[in-house]
């Protein structure tokens, strides 16, 4: 606690460190590596296995039939035991799930009504997966999404659907537009 109050000259000269400058690349370094340094999360071209494994957790929720012994729960944490056994950023697989409803979403005529059973399984699964996952920055998350989206239509369509669902809140998804 002194070392942190006292200038580095002062302390240097009551002989509590060696060397002034190198007792200040130590701060230095010490602050950049507390306050700069990314520690977090992976990122998606830095830990591909961790995502490929998401993807492919994913993606066996969607595909379940019944001949498969998976359900949809072992599924759902199959793929958040991916997340944590990865350190994998949650708001990244929150938008590859995003992702995943945008064309689930374009494939289906009508998404609130699906006339195919298999596109309506298919939507349940993939909101079941996104309601796993927190749902905190949902809003902030599809906003962005429509700002660098090239096909904004697709981007509202999931908004809308999300709120029809009951997983985004209007208020919550305009405040950030």
């Amino acid at each position: 606690p002194l070392c942190e109050l006292l200038d580095a000259s002062l302390l240097q000269k009551c002989g509590i460190i060696d060397n002034e400058a190198e007792f200040n690349k130590k701060v230095r370094m010490t602050n950049t590596q507390l306050h700069y340094k990314q520690q977090k999360f992976n990122l998606l071209v830095e830990e591909s296995e961790g995502f490929a494994k998401y993807l492919n957790a994913v993606c066996l929720v969607l595909n379940f039939s019944v001949d498969n012994n998976v359900s949809l729960e072992d599924g759902s944490a199959f793929m958040l035991k991916v997340v944590a056994t990865f350190s994998l950023d949650p708001n990244r697989c929150l938008a590859i799930l995003l992702d995943v409803l945008e064309g689930e979403l374009g494939e289906a005529g009508n998404p609130v009504e699906p006339t195919n059973q298999k596109q309506a399984t298919r939507l349940k699964r993939t909101v079941t997966l996104i309601q796993s996952l927190s749902l905190q920055k949902l809003p902030s998350l599809l906003a962005f999404k429509l700002s660098e989206a090239t096909d904004k239509k697709s981007v509202l369509k999931c908004a809308a659907f999300l709120v029809v669902r009951k997983l985004l809140e209007m208020e919550d998804f305009l405040t950030f537009l």
